[in-house]
């Protein structure tokens, strides 16, 4: 039986290079985790990187509002597309 895997690599970067070599060495999706500074630049930065090599985003939101509110969040997104963890607020996301 046929099993499809593939590893996501980690989405939060301030320059789009890194995510590109990510990509580059196989990475099918970018994933931006609160734990690592999901900041609307690192969200910018990743989704752009997304849209260039056609790859998925998912995103683990500040459950804190350290670097940010819900608000600023969605704006960082600019209309495009990303799956997003604990929306409802619990276990993680925004509060």
């Amino acid at each position: 039986m046929p099993v499809n895997l593939g590893f996501a690599g980690k989405g939060n970067a301030s320059c789009p290079q890194a995510l590109e070599e990510m990509v580059r060495a196989g990475a099918m999706a970018l994933k931006l985790h609160e734990d690592w500074g999901t900041t609307p630049a690192a969200i910018d930065c990743c989704l752009g990187v997304a849209d260039r090599f056609d790859v998925q985003v998912m995103i683990h939101t500040d459950t804190l509002n350290e670097s940010g509110f819900v608000e600023d969040t969605i704006a960082a997104f600019k209309g495009r597309t990303i799956h997003a963890y604990h929306t409802e607020g619990a276990g993680g996301g925004h509060a």
